[in-house]
């Protein structure tokens, strides 16, 4: 297996003010979301600079592309759609009270949104669908499995919810210890241990929630996760990415990023990392 490397890093004129908080890709371009409320586009090839719009009046915590549009949220409670490629606005989402974190894809092709109040809601494209009862804590983070099941995640626990058709009440089949970030690769559910140092993964139900692997490497909290068809990729308070094979759950590559992240998206060919103070950089495998 080969090494990873840092590729290409972002100008320092042209980095958002303030953090970077999530990242997306699509086509042959990056999308970051930053404290400062702006969303930038870069180019993937080297992490030059295309434009920026202020999208929010204060952090852009989630970006999510679905079809031809870029969904952003931020703490207004608001979710906008940013018509793909030119940023174009269209219309503005409004059903969250509270500061939207997440937004997820679900098997319909719908999607969820999750906020800090642990309220849930359904959209059909454009369209308000069903807004669910408050699960009871804040939602930081959200996936969702090949049946439909939806995990929810916070700083001690992740829960698997089933959402019912036309009605606003959830019913939760399963409860594990551990905290936000999550992701789900092959029917397996990735998450961080409650000291959010350590990666865990159990089968999703379909599995019936049994042990995978753990993941030991992180010394510091980790803070997003991401994965492409063979690798996972962790990143946080550590400065580093770490690059796990699916196959093995061998961490193989630990990429100095120079600052804490915060994000992480991947491509077939690369994967990006985002965070202090508008840190944003390309990290490819060693030819």
């Amino acid at each position: 297996m080969e090494p990873f490397r840092v590729e290409f890093s972002v100008a320092d004129a042209s980095k958002h003010q303030g953090d970077v908080e999530c990242i997306a890709c699509h086509g042959d371009k990056v999308y970051s979301g930053g404290d400062d409320g702006v969303i930038k586009v870069w180019n993937q090839k080297d992490l030059s600079f295309v434009n920026e719009i202020k999208a929010h009046e204060s952090m852009v915590y989630t970006l999510t592309v679905i079809g031809d549009n870029l969904y952003s949220a931020s703490n207004d409670g608001a979710i906008k759609i940013w018509r793909l490629p030119s940023l174009e606005p269209g219309p503005t989402l409004l059903s969250h009270s509270e500061a939207v974190r997440k937004i997820k894809v679900l098997p319909s092709g719908d999607f969820i949104s999750g906020d800090e109040a642990g309220m849930m809601q359904s959209w059909s494209g454009e369209a308000s669908k069903q807004a669910y009862e408050p699960i009871g804590e804040e939602i930081w983070d959200l996936a969702v499995d090949s049946e439909g099941l939806v995990y929810t995640a916070r700083d001690r626990d992740i829960t698997a919810w089933f959402l019912k058709e036309n009605s606003s009440f959830t019913q939760s089949k399963a409860t594990l210890p551990g905290r936000a970030p999550i992701c789900i690769v092959n029917d397996n559910l990735y998450y961080t241990s409650r000291d959010g140092m350590t990666i865990e993964s159990v089968g999703t139900a379909k599995k019936k929630f049994e042990k995978v692997a753990v993941l030991k490497g992180h010394d510091k909290i980790v803070n997003c996760m991401t994965h492409s068809d063979k690798y996972l990729f962790t990143a946080g308070w550590d400065n580093h990415v770490r690059v796990w094979d699916l196959q093995t759950h061998k961490c193989f590559a630990n990429v100095d990023a120079e600052g804490y992240l915060n994000a992480l998206a991947a491509t077939p060919n690369a994967v990006f990392a985002g965070g202090a103070n508008g840190l944003l950089v390309k990290i490819t495998p060693v030819k």
